[in-house]
C-alpha cells in the first residue's frame, strides 16, 4: 500500500489521476496525519467530486480485512470541499442502513 504522499508524488504529479483517500489504508501506511493526507487527496479531484473510501478491520481476521458492518463515526474533514465517501463494508446496503440509523446520519 502507497501513502497519500507517494501517491501524489509519483503517481498525481506524473499522469494526474486523482487520488481516494482510503482511511482504512491510511491506518496501516499514514507518513502524514489523517487531516494532511486528506487535504491532499481532495486537492486532486480539480472540478470533480472527491471520493473518500471508508472500511474498518474485521474483528475476527487479518487487520486489513474488510468488516461487515461500519462500528465507529467516519471522520469528517472540512476543508470547503463536498465529497463522497464510499463504504467498503462485507454487508454492502445491510452496513450502509444500519450506519445511517445508529448515527441518525442522512
Amino acid at each position: 500500500m502507497w501513502s497519500v504522499n507517494k501517491l501524489y508524488q509519483h503517481i498525481y504529479n506524473r499522469i494526474g489521476v486523482p487520488i481516494v483517500m482510503d482511511i482504512h489504508h491510511w491506518k496501516f501506511n499514514n507518513e502524514t496525519p489523517i487531516e494532511m493526507s486528506a487535504k491532499i487527496a481532495l486537492s486532486t479531484w480539480d472540478d470533480k467530486i472527491p471520493k473518500m473510501h471508508y472500511s474498518e478491520s474485521r474483528p475476527d481476521s487479518r487487520p486489513q480485512a474488510h468488516s461487515d458492518y461500519i462500528y465507529f463515526e467516519i471522520p469528517q474533514f472540512d476543508f470547503g470541499v463536498k465529497y463522497d465517501v464510499m463504504i467498503e463494508a462485507k454487508q454492502k446496503e445491510k452496513a450502509l442502513i444500519k450506519y445511517r440509523n445508529y448515527f441518525k446520519k442522512e
